[in-house]
């Protein structure tokens, strides 16, 4: 499948980007289990709600998955809802700390959503397609899963990874480092990685 990782466009308050570390173990995984993966930074590029309507046409992908922090989830709302208006076929999912923190409120609020994933997803999301791509029915077997059924949003227990060795290396190919400089200082030239010490 053909996956693009997404952050939603900014506002006043999204002035500052960086390479988002999260997109890059969640790549690596993807990568992994053999699927197509991009990264859109709507806040680096600037992007306009129209401008990502484009960004959706000319990518073409299978599932679009945002991460949301509290301050992105009017975006987030607006920029699914313009990824369903251009293909409804296209899977849409929201993670990151928002939904992790409210996973059922975050899926009512978000009606163009389709999932949400609460807690560590770089095990649980490859898993989750393959569960897409095989047909299967029971989706309570993916850990950390927000999904509607019968009228109900259902939250899976997450599952946090004991072996962060385990987890590898993170992709920075796909996110593209070479875009970001670092933003603080006038003596550090070229790009920047993130660095988490705990999790």
């Amino acid at each position: 499948m053909k996956i693009l990782l997404v952050k939603p466009v900014g506002d006043k308050y999204s002035q500052i980007t960086g390479p988002d570390l999260g997109f890059g173990y969640l790549a690596a995984h993807l990568k992994r289990a053999g699927h197509e993966v991009e990264v859109l930074d709507s806040i680096l590029l600037n992007l306009s709600y129209e401008d990502f309507g484009w960004e959706i046409l000319r990518r073409g992908p299978d599932v679009v998955g945002f991460k949301a922090f509290t301050k992105d989830v009017r975006s987030t709302l607006n920029c699914a809802r313009i990824v369903k208006g251009i293909d409804k076929g296209i899977i849409t999912i929201v993670g990151g700390p928002h939904p992790s923190g409210s996973p059922k409120k975050t899926l009512e609020y978000l009606d163009a959503c389709d999932y949400a994933f609460q807690g560590e997803a770089e095990s649980a999301l490859p898993m989750f397609l393959s569960v897409l791509e095989r047909g299967w029915k029971d989706l309570s077997i993916v850990p950390g899963l927000v999904w509607r059924e019968g009228g109900e949003i259902r939250v899976n227990p997450a599952r946090f990874e004991t072996d962060l060795d385990s987890l590898g290396l993170p992709d920075w190919e796909v996110v593209g480092l070479e875009h970001y400089l670092f933003p603080y200082s006038i003596r550090v030239k070229g790009p920047y990685i993130p660095v988490m010490t705990s999790r």
